[in-house]
């Protein structure tokens, strides 16, 4: 996945691109990628894949015979609203299906704080099945 990708996307050899648009009139900070290996089935979920001045999320389902895979990026651009965008990411959270689903992105919501922002972002992801987990 990409997050923030200013001025478009870069192709990699053997993967398909998929590239949420920049809000209009938007220069910096904006825009979502993901990579999927070309041999894998994989369509844009346009019910959860947005871009607003608060947050951008683009999903891809990955079908095969048997199951589907959501894998979603999602970003929250620091110049957004913070709790706007809290309220469109549990929207999202919650028109996502309750299994075989990845999300990951820059929230931009610093944990470590103990705020209204960071309360309302655990209750939004853990509330709705979810499960953060950071690593670097």
């Amino acid at each position: 996945a990409v997050v923030s990708t200013q001025s478009g996307h870069y192709g990699r050899a053997g993967y398909k691109s998929f590239y949420q648009s920049t809000k209009s009139g938007k220069l910096k900070g904006s825009g979502v990628a993901l990579y999927v290996h070309k041999s894998l089935n994989a369509v844009i979920n346009g019910e959860v894949s947005s871009v607003t001045d608060n947050l951008e999320s683009l999903f891809v389902t990955i079908h095969n015979e048997s199951d589907s895979l959501n894998v979603g990026v999602i970003y929250r651009p620091p110049s957004g609203n913070v709790d706007f965008a809290l309220t469109e990411l549990h929207e999202i959270m919650l028109s996502l299906p309750k299994s075989g689903v990845h999300v990951m992105g820059d929230f931009n919501v610093n944990l470590l704080s103990k705020n209204s922002a960071v309360l309302e972002f655990e209750n939004n992801v853990l509330g709705t099945g979810f499960f953060p987990l950071i690593s670097i």
